[in-house]
């Protein structure tokens, strides 16, 4: 077996004024394994390889080692650029705007081969005939396999705080690949989230209160995107070689997967409220979130008439809700130069629903 790999990085960091900052980077990762098995003619390997391909009382792998060789390449290149803006004004307006895009490709390529009635020292093979098409599945001789993968995301942040109490936040990312439908408003998604949060201690109110060190609300809803890879838009089907009467055999081709033009991302919105507190100088904290995800367009499989040549499909349909209760405290009880005892105590409750599922007829 032989491993090869390579991986290079080049960074851009450009400081344009002290508030604004360019930084861009670009990555190039290749890697190749390749893998050869051999088996002389008396090795159990290549005595069990022509055992296998008996037919009666003949076999069609000729006698004679076997060798099998399986190589494996990938690479992929990364993209990714951000411009950031940091400033503080008349001491309590804080503005953070970040913007960036990151454009990903990847190649994924296997090759693989196998030779019978391999003589190690002319480095021949010998012929395989089959008795019948349908045992070059069971014995291939050479297969080949390409995936290609393309994705682009542009994204931006945006927060700002007032006088150290009132903090907002929003993001937006668009992403896009090229594994969803044909029609274009299908290949890109607009992810975003808002999100607030008011340090209530800081407020005049509570400002003097010395028992309580940190009190803090928080509130956020965004939407979330997932990619389904084994799902696909185009009309697939896998050739096979049948037998339709006895010595008779027809090349078919099996339909795996109908045409989805709508193809198209998971979503998952998500709502939650949270509340932060410590005592005694941050020696006990408490921390309460409450959450609700709705997820749609799941990916969930549909009976289809079996006229289709296939008897169900996989579409964007499914939905799912996920809602609980995290409460968490950590308490300080001891703490000198040399020693800390510390204790954390998790507890939470969740709850999940299929909202909308098919079961096939033919499965409980």
């Amino acid at each position: 077996q032989k491993i090869r790999s390579s991986n290079t990085i080049f960074s851009i960091d450009w400081k344009i004024i002290p508030q604004l900052k360019f930084s861009s980077q670009f990555g190039l990762q290749r890697d190749n394994e390749n893998d050869q098995q051999y088996g002389s003619g008396n090795s159990y390997f290549a005595r069990h390889e022509r055992a296998a391909s008996q037919v009666g009382d003949t076999y069609f792998i000729p006698t004679g080692g076997v060798i099998k060789n399986t190589d494996v390449t990938s690479s992929q290149w990364n993209l990714k650029s951000i411009l950031e803006y940091n400033a503080t004004f008349a001491h309590k307006h804080e503005l953070d705007v970040m913007i960036g895009n990151e454009l990903r490709r990847t190649e994924l390529q296997s090759i693989f081969s196998a030779g019978y009635g391999f003589n190690k020292e002319t480095l021949t093979t010998e012929p395989v005939i089959f008795p019948d098409p349908s045992y070059a599945s069971t014995f291939p001789l050479f297969t080949k396999s390409y995936v290609e993968d393309a994705y682009a995301s542009f994204f931006g942040t945006l927060g700002y705080t007032f006088d150290n109490k009132y903090t907002f936040f929003g993001s937006a990312r668009i992403d896009g690949s090229d594994l969803f439908g044909v029609d274009k408003k299908y290949k890109y998604l607009p992810l975003w989230a808002i999100s607030g949060a008011w340090r209530i201690k800081n407020e005049s109110f509570l400002k003097n209160v010395k028992w309580l060190s940190n009190l803090k609300l928080r509130l956020s809803y965004g939407l979330q995107g997932n990619i389904d890879k084994g799902t696909s838009r185009y009309l697939i089907g896998e050739r096979k070689t049948s037998t339709i009467l006895p010595g008779n055999t027809e090349t078919s081709i099996v339909t795996t997967n109908l045409p989805n033009d709508r193809l198209r991302w998971e979503k998952t919105a998500t709502r939650n409220v949270g509340v932060d507190a410590g005592f005694l100088d941050d020696r006990i904290n408490l921390s309460f979130d409450a959450y609700y995800r709705k997820s749609t367009d799941l990916i969930g499989t549909k009976s289809v008439a079996l006229e289709n040549g296939i008897g169900s499909v996989s579409v964007n349909w499914a939905s799912m809700t996920n809602k609980g209760l995290e409460f968490n405290i950590s308490t300080t009880n001891v703490r000198t130069k040399n020693f800390v005892w510390s204790t954390i105590l998790n507890l939470s409750k969740n709850l999940n629903k299929v909202d909308d599922i098919e079961i096939p007829e033919n499965q409980a």
